[in-house]
């Protein structure tokens, strides 16, 4: 089984050496061949301009796609995020892969940098990531192909919502990507 999972910094897992990030767990658990094609600072325009080279011309049984996190710093409008979503969505299914949506797991504001505060009200970015993490289920169940994950909540759940899981606020460290590989192993097996 080939799984790509398309996404920003929080799949590319910022900070951590190859072995500890949960795209190589993922692989060591489920034996799959699993590809990281997330880049830091990445939107979902960004995402679904390179569908095409990162995902659909290496022929994966399944992608996985997880992004929206950088659009909402940046202050994107949801119907432009959803927008890109659904774009890379409707071209995968066109292409025959099986796409699985994954929330991202909420950031930890109060642990992001001073300098990296000015940027956006991190409060409000959460916000945003809830909402679209809402959507996602509606989404996802009417294009049949189509699978949620909300790790958002099965990431909070695992983790009673602590601080010792974030590098930075904004990405899992070491023991976090063990808990995402965690949660994706499950989750994937069900699905």
């Amino acid at each position: 089984m080939k799984l790509i999972c398309l996404g920003d910094s929080q799949t590319f897992c910022l900070g951590l050496h190859r072995a500890e990030k949960w795209t190589t767990l993922l692989a060591d658990k489920s034996g799959w061949d699993v590809i990281n094609a997330g880049i830091n600072g990445d939107t979902t325009a960004g995402m679904l301009a390179r569908l095409r080279p990162d995902v659909i011309d290496k022929k994966p049984d399944i992608v996985m796609v997880m992004g929206g996190g950088n659009d909402f710093i940046m202050g994107a409008d949801m119907g432009c995020v959803k927008a890109n979503i659904m774009a890379i969505v409707q071209q995968c299914l066109a292409a025959g892969l099986r796409v699985v949506i994954s929330s991202e797991i909420l950031l930890c504001p109060g642990l992001i940098s001073e300098e990296y505060r000015r940027i956006a009200d991190f409060d409000v970015v959460n916000e945003r990531m809830k909402e679209i993490a809402k959507w996602y289920p509606d989404f996802c169940n009417a294009f049949p192909g189509v699978s949620y994950i909300n790790l958002q909540e099965l990431y909070l759940e695992e983790t009673n919502d602590s601080e010792a899981y974030t590098a930075d606020g904004l990405h899992p460290n070491k023991e976090g990507a063990k808990i995402i590989a965690k949660i994706l192993t499950n989750e994937f097996n069900v699905l």
